[in-house]
C-alpha cells in the first residue's frame, strides 16, 4: 500500500519536517558541527552518528536503548549510499540530474520516492513499505549530500571571486 507523505524545511534551517496531510509524524533535525542528526518516526527516536573521512559512514543508533541497528554507506564518488538497518539492505541514489528526485531501493523495486523542488524547501515522499523509518534514512541521505554540495560551494568561492577580479 503506497502511503504519500510531505517534507518541509526551511532554506536555512537544520529541521526537516515530515508530515501526512496537515499532522507532523516525524522529523529530522541536523546538526552538522558535531556531524550528527536526531530523528523521529513512529515514535522511535533515532540518531545518527558520521564516522571516517574519506569513505564516510554513518551509524544509525536506537537512542531509547542506545544499540547500533543499522549503518549507512556512502559512495565516495557518487551521490549514491547503502542503507543496512536490522536484517535488510536497501539502496539510495538521484534519480533525475537536477538532484530533486532519489529514491529508496532494493531488488524488489523503489519503497522510499523522494520528490523535491530545489529551492524552496518542501517536496512529496511515496512510501511503500511498512516500515517508515526507512524515510527517515532517504531524507538523511539528502540532507547529507546538500550539506556537501554546501561545503564544496562555499569552499571554491573563493577562487571563483579571485577569478573574477584577474580578469
Amino acid at each position: 500500500m503506497k502511503t504519500v507523505l510531505n517534507w518541509k524545511k526551511k532554506i536555512l534551517g537544520r529541521t526537516y519536517k515530515i508530515l501526512s496531510g496537515e499532522k507532523t509524524i516525524g522529523k529530522l533535525k541536523a546538526n552538522w558541527l558535531c556531524q550528527s542528526a536526531i530523528g523521529e518516526m513512529d515514535g522511535r527516536k533515532i540518531g545518527f552518528r558520521i564516522k571516517g573521512y574519506l569513505q564516510q559512514k554513518t551509524d544509525i543508533i536506537d537512542l531509547e536503548t542506545n544499540k547500533l541497528i543499522g549503518k549507512i554507506t556512502f559512495d565516495c564518488w557518487k551521490p549514491k549510499a547503502r542503507i543496512d538497518y536490522e536484517n535488510s539492505s536497501m539502496y539510495w541514489r538521484f534519480n533525475n540530474l537536477w538532484e530533486t528526485k532519489c529514491s529508496v531501493f532494493n531488488m524488489e523495486g523503489i519503497k522510499v520516492d523522494y520528490q523535491s523542488r530545489t529551492m524552496e524547501g518542501h517536496g512529496a515522499i511515496k512510501v511503500n513499505t511498512q516500515d517508515h523509518l526507512w524515510v527517515l534514512f532517504g531524507l538523511y541521505i539528502i540532507n547529507y549530500y546538500r550539506h556537501l554540495a554546501l561545503v564544496i560551494g562555499l569552499s571554491l568561492l573563493p577562487f571563483y571571486i579571485s577569478w573574477l577580479f584577474i580578469k
